[in-house]
């Protein structure tokens, strides 16, 4: 945040739950102007300081808006360039990081072209990319080790670059925080897994929102490693939270992390990607329970990407279509979406009380499912059935869910709509196997069954009876979605 601001006097979760109430009302509306929002602040809670920050924040928000649409017609008084706004003058920022190059080296002349490439693709100054030499990190401590690196915490002593000051022509930094430090396995000389991810970090974080953000590349001074900088969430992932502690979120914490999981993967499929790694562990949840991240793009690329030689992923999660055949697509994305779901209403994982082995694999290309709750609305029913269609191309968007869910939260915004009515809450239990982890694994299987039909459990509210439906019997009309 920009140094001006005592950041003690601000409440941050009082801020954002702001923000999000007027996200759900006008963020698919034209609704931008800056004055229906500091209208909208007419709020006895909020202080006069707060209010002042909500709209200068907001004014850096409508100038972030209008980079992404590439309208060059204001003339920055700076440079003498046509831009999309004259807060965030792109070739002020720039022409400020060229006359850096030469004052900073990895000792790796890729990775230095390829940080230069990065931040001559700038747009917004508080997502840049940079060289961080490893002295101006300290108190690294192990945090995990996953299928394919080792994650660390670790101080930044001055932290990433928050802002561009215009007048002054210089970047501003957060200050010393605590970051994630995430090294590939055999990351000393550069592969191209390592690339793979850290592009990918940067083309898709540069520019969409709800993504965990990457600052940069580090060099271990003793192990030679290369590592990458992210941003550090101490708040569970949300597998973890609805694992240890189900009952901390509510059906607005559920819909919002949703909702907001869901545009994201909007955002990623419409730039052409799948995410091909999505499960709760990868869903990271802010404090106020309201807002997540997706992360872990170590393996996203290209959609419709056929990776037959190196399927990865938890089980539960992977599609038909990926176990069998390695194909990943938008459509893969949505099916583990679709677990998501069901994970979100029961709080256990899908197939938890079985090994992901095998077995499982064999069960899911079989057309097994995880039963169907009772209990919750038919259309949220309908478009988890949808997600787990054995065919692709009948699952829904990421944009049909995230629409239901901007339904339903406009309406418990409205005051019309209870949600604690809507979703009954059964105990539904389930026995949790010692084995099952959030770990993505390579898996290499052969002679594999061909997938089969969808077979869906539907448990029922008396005694949990249950009968066997196709998805055909179920979905006899499309799902009407209206935001």
């Amino acid at each position: 945040m920009d140094p001006h601001w005592d950041l003690s006097e601000i409440r941050f979760d009082l801020m954002r739950s702001i923000i999000e109430k007027l996200d759900v009302f006008y963020k698919e509306s034209q609704n931008k102007e800056i004055n229906k929002f500091i209208n909208e602040l007419n709020d006895p809670e909020i202080t006069v300081k707060e209010k002042n920050w909500l709209i200068e924040e907001y004014i850096r928000k409508f100038e972030r808006d209008k980079l992404v649409k590439y309208v060059n017609n204001e003339l920055c008084p700076k440079c003498n360039s046509m831009c999309s706004s004259l807060i965030y003058c792109t070739s002020c920022i720039r022409n400020k990081f060229k006359e850096n190059f030469g004052k900073w080296s990895s000792g790796n002349e890729v990775i230095d072209k390829f940080i230069q490439e990065c931040q001559m693709k700038t747009l917004f100054p508080n997502k840049i990319f940079e060289w961080v030499p490893f002295e101006n990190l300290r108190d690294i401590k192990f945090l995990a080790e996953g299928g394919f690196g080792k994650i660390h915490t670790v101080e930044w002593i001055n932290g990433q670059i928050s802002n561009w000051d215009h007048i002054t022509q210089q970047f501003q930094r957060y200050g010393t925080h605590k970051y994630i430090l995430k090294s590939l396995k055999n990351s000393n000389l550069p592969s191209e897994e390592f690339f793979r991810e850290a592009g990918t970090h940067y083309d898709l974080y540069a520019r969409l929102k709800g993504l965990v953000w990457c600052f940069g590349i580090t060099k271990h001074n003793i192990t030679g490693e290369f590592m990458l900088i992210l941003f550090y969430h101490n708040s569970k992932d949300l597998g973890s939270k609805l694992s240890d502690d189900p009952e901390a979120l509510t059906w607005k914490n559920k819909l919002s992390i949703l909702r907001r999981t869901s545009e994201t993967l909007s955002q990623i499929h419409e730039k052409g990607f799948a995410h091909k790694d999505l499960h709760p562990g990868n869903i990271l949840l802010h404090d106020n329970l309201n807002d997540c991240y997706v992360g872990d793009f170590g393996f996203t690329g290209p959609a419709e990407e056929n990776s037959t030689d190196k399927i990865v992923g938890v089980i539960p999660y992977m599609a038909p279509e990926v176990l069998k055949y390695g194909l990943y697509s938008d459509k893969s994305d949505i099916y583990a979406l679709g677990m998501i779901m069901w994970e979100l209403i029961t709080g256990f994982r899908p197939f938890g009380n079985v090994a992901y082995d095998l077995a499982l694999i064999i069960r899911i290309l079989e057309g097994e499912r995880p039963p169907i709750i009772p209990g919750v609305p038919e259309e949220y029913t309908q478009l988890i059935i949808k997600c787990w269609d054995s065919d692709p191309s009948k699952r829904p968007t990421a944009i049909e869910i995230k629409n239901y869910c901007n339904f339903l939260l406009s309406g418990m915004y409205r005051g019309v709509l209870n949600l604690d009515e809507l979703f009954i809450k059964l105990n539904y239990t389930q026995d949790k196997h010692p084995s099952n982890f959030y770990t993505s694994k390579a898996h290499h299987y052969q002679d594999l069954p061909e997938p089969k039909k969808s077979k869906i459990t539907v448990l029922t509210t008396k005694g949990y009876d249950s009968q066997q439906l196709g998805v055909s019997s179920i979905l006899d009309e499309d799902i009407d979605i209206d935001e």
